[in-house]
């Protein structure tokens, strides 16, 4: 799975009415099994014919939002880096709000490599939009980091997945949702 499927499957998810719980959603057995699957096979374009899978044939579009959990979960190396861990943990609550943004920023363009500021960068382009209409579909900045955080960052050490730093990852990934547009487009 690359840039491209992550866009893909974002634009998938967008959906024509924002009033469902896109990405707090349990998927069952069967479903979890074609999921697991398509990330077997590494990419949501077929091989033979280079054209998207139409994700429609699988029920919902609650199917590509557990493709896009489960496939940032089963990253070897998450997509913040092991690397870059303690420098996350650094970031939350020492930090001037107006100072925060700009060092955020330099993080993730300078230290995370391309293909995962990439990635990062259409993920996060996606829960912001979805954030825009939390009122409908309760999806909040806070919500959506809740769910995304612990999958973007931890530690390759179990004894650094504390609660209290997945509390940091989470609120650093709600600054990287509500900030979007100053981190990512400026």
């Amino acid at each position: 799975m690359n840039a491209d499927d992550i866009r893909f499957l974002s634009y998938y998810l967008i959906p024509t009415d924002w009033n469902i719980h896109l990405i707090d959603r349990r998927t069952n057995e069967k479903q979890l099994e074609q999921i697991q699957q398509i990330i077997d096979n590494a990419q949501l374009l077929a091989f033979d014919t280079g054209q998207p899978i139409i994700l429609q044939q699988y029920g919902d579009v609650h199917f590509a939002s557990c493709i896009l959990k489960i496939f940032l979960r089963s990253l070897t190396d998450p997509l913040m880096t092991y690397h870059l861990y303690p420098e996350l943990l650094g970031l939350s609550g020492t930090l001037k709000r107006h100072n925060q943004i700009d060092i955020i920023r330099d993080l993730i363009i300078e230290k995370l490599p391309a293909q995962n500021y990439t990635v990062l960068k259409y993920l996060i382009e996606f829960l912001n939009l979805v954030s825009i209409y939390s009122d409908t579909n309760l999806m909040t900045t806070t919500n959506l980091s809740l769910v995304f955080g612990p999958i973007l960052a931890w530690s390759d050490d179990a004894q650094m997945n504390t609660l209290v730093n997945i509390t940091l990852i989470n609120t650093f990934t709600e600054i990287l949702i509500a900030r979007y547009t100053e981190l990512f487009l400026k």
